[in-house]
């Protein structure tokens, strides 16, 4: 939190002085990326905007690359999940769910989430290992796709919108 309210406050000087614009807006977005960079942070591209992250990704084959490699590591974390019988069992009741069901059954798999979450953090080596792997992967994706896209805006003269990073 300390490293979003040190952008947030770069963010609000710039504001009120007057001096919002493309300029300051690359430093913010340049001073957060390196924060992230620094803190390990995953970056939460879906607040910057899906439909133009993913016309990066699509665009760009090494950005496309890193989102497959995220999605396989998040596969093999759903794989181990799934074999865990408790998490198993609040899965298919919400898949099966209908309606005014599907709601309390999302509800009751979100408590369920969190307690199988604690538990395999504590006693399962293989979840370790698939969520760190899953977690690194997502952080190099959002990390390199946020550069190359603070880069590319940059190149292309456009003011980069810093909004999106008060809400991370």
């Amino acid at each position: 939190m300390k490293r979003v309210a040190i952008i947030l406050c770069l963010i609000g000087f710039f504001i009120s002085n007057g001096e919002a614009g493309p300029k300051n807006n690359y430093r913010i977005a340049e001073a957060f990326l390196k924060k992230c960079k620094k803190n390990e942070t995953i970056v939460s591209l879906g607040k910057f905007g899906w439909g133009e992250v993913e016309v990066y990704w699509s665009k760009v084959p090494e950005l496309q690359k890193l989102r497959d490699d995220f999605e396989k590591a998040d596969d093999e974390l759903r794989d181990v999940l799934m074999q865990d019988e408790e998490y198993r069992l609040a899965r298919e009741g919400l898949n099966a769910a209908t309606g005014e069901d599907f709601e309390a059954k999302s509800k009751e798999l979100r408590q369920t989430r969190l307690k199988v979450y604690r538990r395999l953090r504590r006693d399962s080596k293989p979840y370790r290992k698939a969520r760190e792997k899953r977690d690194n992967a997502l952080f190099i994706s959002n990390i390199e796709t946020l550069e190359y896209i603070i880069n590319d805006y940059k190149k292309q003269g456009r003011e980069f919108p810093v909004d999106w990073i008060r809400k991370q």
